[in-house]
């Protein structure tokens, strides 16, 4: 019996989104690398943590724009954060 639901397409896509980071994580490690084995180590960020790490990013761009534009201070600035 096929039963027929109506769903958000919001929530069904917030729901999908581990979905599509699990494929990119999968994709990474079983890349082929030129110099050998590489570790990587990956990790999914939700909820509040990654409200401030976009937040932290943001800032990050401002003042490396800041530099560019003022020819001031390294240009590369903006890095990949991590947490443990």
């Amino acid at each position: 019996m096929n039963e027929t639901r109506v769903l958000d397409g919001e929530t069904f896509a917030h729901e999908r989104l581990l979905d599509v980071a699990a494929s990119c994580i999968h994709a990474i490690h079983k890349a082929p690398q030129i110099t050998g084995r590489v570790k990587i180590k990956t990790m999914v960020l939700t909820g509040k943590i990654l409200e401030f790490m976009f937040e932290a990013q943001a800032i990050l761009g401002r003042v490396a724009a800041f530099n560019i534009l003022s020819g001031s201070g390294p240009t590369m600035l903006v890095r990949p954060l991590y947490c443990s």
